[in-house]
């Protein structure tokens, strides 16, 4: 799947969050999050902040079911879990500074629905230890970095390897082009953060596709995903034709 990841982009208005559900209901991305922080982290300091409504994610989830999309959230408060899942929540992601978070995990396991567990500040032993808190539990492998070296594209291999689960692949990279070389490692899902176009600093913003390019980044990254092929080397029999009109 490709998921869209508002996450707190919307800045804290209801506004910009529908604004945002409009413009990706229209591109082909198979699903978006957003993103439900700790209580405490809703201090009103700053615009991202400011929680929104739980009358809007229900409005949400009503708008993604009927424009065919699924909708999942990147949850760290434990009291929005029944909520969400009653409303028709389809899919959970924890942060990765919860990869341990046993209340958490443990919690979103009883749902049933799919989890993904982001993997950005862990070693392999936290990863394996969090495998065993959800045998149905998928991992998401990405890096908190913005530099391009950090990336370590060969951890969804590992990964993979070292816990038997599909492994996503998500970014906070400024160069968009690691999405492209990471698609030859077969994650079994792309997260990447969208914003809008309105050029307004958000909380994911050096990292995030603008609304405007989303369908673009999409196709582009289907197209390198169909190239992988099947990976047996075939004779190519229409060679002669080939040759005959080079000169």
């Amino acid at each position: 799947m490709f998921i869209a990841e508002i996450g707190n982009n919307h800045r804290g208005k209801e506004c910009t969050a529908s604004i945002l559900l409009d413009a990706l209901f229209a591109t082909g991305i198979n699903a978006l999050t957003f993103q439900i922080r700790e209580p405490s982290f809703y201090d009103g300091s700053m615009p991202e902040r400011n929680p929104l409504s739980k009358e809007f994610f229900r409005d949400a989830i009503k708008r993604c079911k009927k424009n065919n999309k699924k909708i999942g959230f990147a949850i760290a408060d434990i009291n929005y879990i029944d909520f969400l899942h009653k409303e028709g929540a389809d899919f959970w992601k924890t942060l990765s500074w919860d990869i341990l978070n046993k209340d958490l995990q443990v919690s979103l396991k009883r749902t049933g629905k799919p989890v993904f567990v982001s993997t950005g500040v862990s070693g392999m032993r936290d990863i394996i230890a969090a495998s065993k808190m959800n045998q149905r539990s998928a991992f998401i492998h990405t890096h908190l970095a913005a530099e391009t070296e950090s990336a370590n594209l060969m951890a969804i291999k590992e990964i993979k390897k070292a816990t038997k689960r599909k492994v996503a692949f998500g970014s906070h990279c400024h160069n968009r082009n690691i999405f492209f070389t990471a698609v030859a490692f077969e994650p079994s899902d792309i997260f990447f953060y969208v914003k809008d176009d309105t050029g307004g600093r958000c909380t994911d913003d050096e990292h995030a596709v603008p609304l405007s390019e989303v369908e673009v980044f999409i196709s582009e990254l289907n197209a390198l995903h169909c190239a992988l092929g099947n990976g047996k080397k075939m004779a190519q029999k229409d060679y002669e034709s080939y040759y005959s009109g080079r000169k």
